[in-house]
């Protein structure tokens, strides 16, 4: 994320913390094996350790009031954190910080975000009967687009925010685009 904008946010009070998470195209071609789910559920349990209260260079920051911003992959992650509190599959068992502390976020900034993964694409993705094992679609998801809509759609924040009923919960989010 570009400094000169945290720099200004921590200038207006606000907590700024940056995290490092696994990129999903990431292949380990020895085990064939893929990283998908892995980048969200590094977001996760980092939200999971700001609210254990287990820094306590921490203390001071409201929990309950926590945004995040990203930009392109990170943006999606971003949404993708916004909108899919409720997938369990997101939950890193290995992570030390309790799963019950929610992975819930209160507002989303998501610049120039990677959103390819939407609905009225579906259709488009099975018409990819062979990509290459280089393909970033293959190295996500470990598998030909045309053999894994579901996780498509699972790892689409626009599939989650339709699925959006008064009971579940989406932070206010803004796209810079």
């Amino acid at each position: 994320f570009w400094e000169y904008m945290l720099r200004e946010l921590a200038r207006q009070w606000y907590a700024v913390v940056t995290i490092d998470y696994s990129q999903a195209s990431k292949w380990d071609s020895e085990s064939e094996k893929n990283y998908f789910p892995r980048a969200i559920q590094d977001v996760r349990c980092a939200i999971r350790y700001f609210k254990s209260g287990r820094d306590t260079n921490l203390r001071f920051i409201d929990t309950e009031k926590i945004g995040v911003i990203g930009t392109s992959a990170g943006g999606h992650i971003a949404l993708l954190l916004g909108t899919s509190e409720y997938i369990e599959d997101f939950n890193d068992e290995e992570c030390p910080y309790s799963s019950t502390i929610s992975p819930r976020v209160q507002s989303v900034v998501a610049m120039y975000p990677s959103t390819r993964f939407y609905t009225t694409w579906w259709k488009e993705w099975e018409q990819y009967k062979n990509v290459s094992k280089e393909n970033d679609f293959y190295k996500i998801f470990g598998s030909q687009p045309s053999q894994n809509i579901e996780l498509i759609k699972k790892w689409s924040p626009q599939y989650h925010a339709e699925k959006y009923t008064w009971e579940s919960y989406i932070p206010p989010m803004l796209f810079i685009d």
